[in-house]
């Protein structure tokens, strides 16, 4: 018997070694690549050593507070290489809709800013941003800053192929250049994400300043979160270091960001390293491709600030080259007006709504709204709560009677106004019986459909999730725990959800809503097919394995101990693709879960605390 557990021991744990190789993050070369420029010549070490005194002096004086009130836009033009990038595709809506969301990301406008771990949310950054398509080529002729070229390798190297890259540049000191490829280094490697250089101003004189990235990883070719190492990308062209750059005795130049190391291999979880708690949704980590990517901290912005006014980089955004690539209209002084007319309308004890007049030459709007730090209204940030093309925006789930504060700014496509005035809104109303709105919500998306999850309210014992279609809302269902699974309707692939909690004689204001954003490709392997949701689960609660493969036959799903035991024995409906289990009858520790398709099998890990 001691034998038997013995052999399936080990080939769970051959398993276990197959996945953890199969997921690991693509490391990216920035580092290494940046390395060899500082050093390629006397020059660039001086060049590089300069500015990061300059980056201290400035974050250090008052400098740093008034750009925080610049709006900056870049000029960017994608190089693209190739039509076939590991069976993915990319054309000129792919690469709108990836700097759409970037932009997000850098603004804090992605879905998922406001779930971020508690430890680290009160250190959120923003970066008022926007990478622009350029409109106007080199030549003075009309582009879509889109260029398709046939396929090329080995942008990713350091300057081996610098003849070839000046060819295709643009003017570096007009342009941020951007080469989609899929063989990055010329190696046969294909699954390399991207890497991009720091501010310098040799390479732009040399027309080979770039971010290099895998036309495979784009979002919309892979998943939300993945996609979001362009992110990390174009931090790294703003001067910004891997967080773990050194491990526990290295730096990466910012203060707030806790030391971690490349190793940690802890990817969404919160793990304490270097003797701290890493800021693993740090998009300049490694752990947030995981599924996890939601911020940059304020000491990252405040470096990314700084590498705006390198000689290098400070070019790119003044306003006569943003009219000369087209990004903006030009003509004078065409900014929007600063909105007027604030005032609020159906104020309750828990929401309101936001009004202003509308701005001349706006076609939108940012909402911000004071943030209180460690319930400390004098230490409180600004917080972008929305952009609409709309003169009104509806706030809810603020704690009942509370006290709050907004402003708005108009954005036309020459750039943004200074914000208003702020408003004061003191909350009131009946609210007795009403439920908090749920908070932490977010969603887990895949091909065939997502899972949305929330903390749970202690007075509920029921959430109510709806959808909206053609602009109606309409319940989807109701979920007596803190997950709900939303499978794919048709081909539909954009979702906008919301949720409310409910018990027997109240119920709470609706949450704002969430988009969940289904990739285009089903799973491109077995492994990648099957998801445990969650998977590190409360005991007592549920867990739920879903399987997207295409099998006409039952999936036998196994549970295992620590010592390799059977503990349960499930089969999975072809049908549904879906099965539930109670961790009621399990104890505190950690288990093995085969899943088998008759053809295939693999095992994933469950936490049970």
């Amino acid at each position: 018997m001691k034998n038997l557990k013995f052999v399936v021991l080990t080939v769970l744990i051959l398993f276990i070694s197959r996945e953890a190789f199969s997921q690991k993050i693509v490391e990216c070369k920035a580092s290494e690549m940046n390395e060899k420029m500082i050093n390629k010549s006397k020059k660039a070490k001086a060049e590089y050593l300069q500015f990061e005194n300059f980056t201290k002096e400035f974050i250090s004086s008052e400098k740093v507070s008034k750009s925080r009130a610049v709006t900056y836009i870049i000029p960017v033009v994608f190089h693209v290489f190739g039509s076939d990038f590991s069976g993915t595709t990319v054309n000129r809506s792919k690469i709108e809709r990836a700097l759409d969301e970037l932009n997000k990301e850098f603004q804090g406008r992605n879905s998922d800013f406001n779930t971020v771990d508690s430890r680290f949310r009160s250190i959120r950054g923003t970066l008022n941003i926007e990478f622009r398509l350029a409109k106007i080529d080199p030549s003075g002729n009309s582009t879509t800053g889109v260029k398709f070229y046939g396929a090329r390798s080995g942008f990713g190297n350091d300057d081996t192929y610098d003849s070839e890259i000046r060819y295709f540049a643009w003017d570096n000191y007009k342009y941020m250049n951007v080469y989609i490829q899929s063989d990055l280094y010329n190696n046969g490697e294909y699954n390399n994400s991207g890497v991009a250089w720091y501010p310098n101003t040799g390479m732009s004189n040399n027309n080979t300043a770039r971010v290099v990235y895998n036309g495979r990883y784009l979002f919309g070719n892979t998943n939300s979160e993945f996609a979001a190492i362009l992110t990390h990308e174009f931090g790294h062209w703003l001067n910004l270091i891997h967080t773990h750059d050194g491990g526990c005795n290295g730096t990466d130049r910012v203060s707030d960001t806790p030391q971690d190391t490349q190793t940690n291999g802890g990817g969404c979880n919160e793990i304490s390293d270097c003797g701290r708690y890493i800021n693993y949704e740090n998009y300049m980590g490694y752990n947030g491709a995981s599924g996890c990517y939601k911020m940059y901290s304020e000491g990252q912005v405040n470096r990314m600030l700084a590498a705006l006014e390198h000689s290098a980089r400070r070019p790119l955004w003044q306003r006569s080259n943003l009219i000369a690539t087209g990004v903006i209209a030009g003509g004078g002084g065409d900014l929007p007006a600063i909105p007027v007319g604030l005032s609020e309308s159906n104020i309750t004890a828990t929401s309101f709504t936001a009004l202003w007049n509308s701005a001349s030459t706006a076609t939108s709007y940012d909402i911000q709204l004071w943030i209180e730090k460690n319930g400390n209204a004098d230490l409180g940030y600004w917080e972008t709560q929305g952009n609409t093309a709309q003169t009104s925006y509806s706030f809810s789930g603020f704690p009942a009677n509370s006290t709050q504060w907004w402003r708005v700014r108009a954005n036309n496509r020459e750039g943004s106004s200074s914000y208003s005035d702020y408003r004061t809104v003191e909350l009131s109303g009946g609210g007795g019986n009403t439920l908090p709105i749920p908070t932490g919500v977010r969603s887990d998306n895949y091909h065939s459909g997502f899972y949305i999850t929330w903390n749970t309210i202690s007075e509920a014992n029921q959430y109510e999730i709806q959808l909206k279609t053609n602009g109606v809302w309409s319940t989807e269902g109701t979920s007596s725990t803190y997950y709900f699974w939303v499978g794919k309707k048709g081909s539909r692939t954009s979702y906008e959800y919301r949720l409310r909690s409910r018990n027997g004689s109240a119920t709470s204001d609706w949450s704002r809503s969430y988009t969940a954003n289904l990739p285009l490709f089903g799973p491109s392997s077995f492994t990648e097919s099957i998801k445990i949701f969650p998977n590190s689960v409360q005991r007592g609660n549920d867990v739920s394995i879903h399987y997207t493969g295409k099998t006409d036959k039952s999936v036998f799903v196994t549970f295992y101990d620590i010592n390799g035991v059977v503990i349960k024995n499930l089969r999975m409906s072809p049908k549904t693709n879906v099965i539930s289990y109670n961790t009621s009858n399990l104890s505190n520790g950690m288990y093995y879960v085969k899943i088998n398709d008759g053809m295939l099998s693999q095992v994933k890990r469950l936490i049970v605390r």
